[in-house]
């Protein structure tokens, strides 16, 4: 995400995190202002949903085995699974 140094000011003096951004591009309901420019919110339906599943992950991340994906250079996902056993060298 691009950000423009007015807005990581905002973001900042606001306390605004950085991953509640990355959700409102991802789930915001877009509204189109005049003067070309879209405003994106998290509705209160969405941010419910959104926290439910939140719940859900945070639920996933605490299993011993999680989860693995394999990428190119360009992170094009080339396969994914769950761990059944130590992989390559942890980084």
């Amino acid at each position: 995400m691009k950000m423009t140094r007015h807005a990581t000011s905002r973001a900042a003096q606001r306390a605004l995190d950085y991953l509640l951004l990355e959700l409102s591009l991802q789930f915001g309901e877009k509204i189109s202002t005049p003067d070309g420019k879209q405003l994106l919110c998290l509705s209160l339906k969405m941010r419910k949903k959104l926290a439910r599943k939140l719940r859900q992950l945070l639920q996933q991340l605490e299993k011993p085995a999680g989860q693995f994906v394999l990428t190119t250079d360009d992170e094009t996902i080339i396969t994914c699974g769950h761990r059944t056993r130590k992989l390559l060298k942890e980084v």
